[in-house]
């Protein structure tokens, strides 16, 4: 009968550390980034420049510092191997660099939030990009909030502006 109790209270022991074990993996899944990117398609580098504000609530989705990632043999952006660049705008909130031909820029980040548009609700209000001049020597491009969405799409879990041979039509 003793044996019984222990067994007993050895099953009542395991039974919480299973469901904090279980609990513990399901919200370890439930976590994910939206990245805000400029990719670079053509065989030319081309200049990014974009103005930060200060946010109303909290803080800001764009990055000071952006990154830059090449392009991997299959054309997909290599995480693991980060860029050299270098900011060469010295204002506090102004950043302007020179991104590589078949390379990527990531210029900001949401954290399990979904991005919609500039104007969404609930993410308006830490909005801290007043603009970007992209400059190729195709083309340039001015973007600001009115007409974020014109160039910038979801795919992939990224929001991106692709500059390709459509885009520089």
């Amino acid at each position: 009968m003793i044996l019984k109790q222990e067994n007993f209270c050895l099953h009542n022991k395991v039974r919480p550390s299973l469901l904090i074990l279980a609990f513990t993996a399901l919200f370890a899944g439930c976590s994910w980034q939206e990245y805000f990117v400029i990719v670079n398609e053509t065989n030319f580098p081309v200049t990014v420049q974009y103005n930060l504000s200060e946010t109303a609530n909290g803080f800001g989705f764009f990055d000071s510092e952006p990154s830059a990632y090449p392009f991997n043999p299959t054309g997909d952006i290599d995480w693991s191997n980060k860029l050299n660049i270098k900011d060469i705008d010295s204002s506090k909130t102004g950043i302007s660099v020179t991104l590589p031909s078949k390379s990527t820029l990531l210029i900001g980040s949401l954290m399990n939030e979904h991005y919609e548009s500039h104007n969404q609700k609930d993410v308006n209000d830490r909005v801290n990009l007043k603009n970007i001049s992209i400059i190729h020597p195709e083309r340039a491009f001015e973007i600001t909030g009115e007409n974020f969405e014109n160039y910038f799409r979801k795919r992939n879990g990224n929001i991106e502006f692709r500059i390709n041979s459509l885009a520089l039509q």
